[in-house]
């Protein structure tokens, strides 16, 4: 059975004023955690796909100045990836989502010619950068003949394990592919997240696996 994580990442803006430092390197520290979730669960622990919750269709709307950081961000790490070949390498797959119209062209650029470099890979990186759930329903409800065709064209797939920073909150994610999810809440700001806090999610993921095939059997072999 194919093993899905969500990670929504949070608190890089608090992380900021916490340690009294510009947006913009709170953002870059926070960055550096794709690598960080890529490295232990798919290469190392062999998870299937890592879907990347950065920004919601509304996070597009902040007027408070932090979305500069966030694009900044994701265009570096995005080059620094792809000129690296850290994802051809690794046969990962990148996919971007976005249904806000409002990525700058850089970065549009730079995540279209990583899916054309890695389109062929198996294990796939999905990267939010923009998800607008309505958005997903809607498209599915429009083109679909029936209800499992509904749920095929939805973009994205059964999540087995949510993992989010500080609070618990879906933030318009993809609540249909959570709905039969383990959730896990690191108590942490986003980037003082560490590889050993990734050990013990997932540890406490693993230790509930009785838990989950008992009540409900759509776990039973995962």
């Amino acid at each position: 059975m194919v093993k899905h994580l969500l990670f929504m990442p949070d608190g890089n803006r608090r992380y900021s004023k916490k340690k009294g430092i510009s947006l913009k390197d709170a953002y870059h520290q926070g960055g550096e955690k794709l690598e960080l979730f890529i490295d232990f669960f798919l290469l190392e622990n062999k998870w299937d796909q890592l879907t990347m919750h950065f920004m919601s269709k509304y996070t597009h709307e902040r007027t408070d100045g932090s979305l500069k950081p966030i694009y900044d961000t994701l265009i570096e790490k995005f080059i620094e990836l792809h000129d690296n070949n850290y994802f051809a390498n690794n046969r990962l797959k990148f996919i971007y989502l976005d249904h806000s119209y409002k990525l700058p062209e850089q970065l549009e650029e730079i995540c279209k010619d990583l899916e054309d470099q890695t389109r062929n890979n198996p294990k796939i990186v999905r990267n939010l950068l923009g998800y607008g759930l309505e958005t997903d329903e809607k498209d599915a409800f429009d083109f679909a003949t029936d209800y499992q065709e509904f749920c095929e064209l939805r973009l994205i797939p059964q999540i087995d394990l949510v993992v989010r920073t500080t609070e618990m909150r879906l933030s318009k994610g993809p609540v249909y592919a959570m709905s039969q999810a383990q959730m896990i809440l690191a108590n942490k700001l986003n980037p003082e997240l560490e590889r050993n806090d990734l050990i013990e999610i997932l540890d406490q993921y693993n230790s509930l696996k009785d838990y989950r095939i008992t009540t409900n059997p759509v776990h039973t072999a995962v």
